[in-house]
């Protein structure tokens, strides 16, 4: 099996902004993805939806307003 063609996959801790009611509160997640930059995990479906799960509760039921600040 041949290596070169799959795509390159990246740990990063990431710190992450979401609302719940009218408050805003930051938080630091780790996260394996593909994207390299802020801008291309808030593109992506499923890094976005492994965010929301660790920030989020199973029973939220409100808005889920997820935004990440940085990546390092």
């Amino acid at each position: 099996m041949d290596y070169d063609d799959l795509p390159h996959v990246y740990f990063y801790t990431v710190d992450v902004s979401f609302k719940k009611g009218k408050t805003t509160y930051d938080r630091t997640v780790k996260l394996v993805t593909k994207c390299r930059t802020p801008g291309e995990v808030m593109r992506d479906p499923i890094s976005m939806e492994r965010i929301r799960k660790v920030v989020y509760a199973k029973k939220y039921k409100g808005q889920k307003h997820v935004m990440v600040r940085r990546m390092y």
